[in-house]
C-alpha cells in the first residue's frame, strides 16, 4: 500500500509541474496557410459526410 502512496504522490507532483509549465507557457499563434488547410479539409469532410448520408436516405 505504501508503493500505491508514493506512486500517486510523485504523479500529482508531476500533474503540478506540468499545468504549471501549460498555465505560464504563452500561446503560440498558428501559422496562416496551416490553420487554412486545416479549416479547409474540415469543411470538405464535413461535405462529404452530408452527402453519404442523403444517399442512404
Amino acid at each position: 500500500m505504501a508503493h500505491l502512496t508514493s506512486y500517486f504522490r510523485m504523479l500529482i507532483i508531476k500533474t503540478l509541474l506540468l499545468l504549471r509549465y501549460l498555465v505560464f507557457l504563452p500561446p503560440s499563434e498558428v501559422p496562416l496557410p496551416a490553420a487554412i488547410w486545416l479549416f479547409g479539409s474540415g469543411i470538405v469532410g464535413f461535405i462529404a459526410m452530408r452527402r453519404r448520408t442523403k444517399q442512404k436516405a
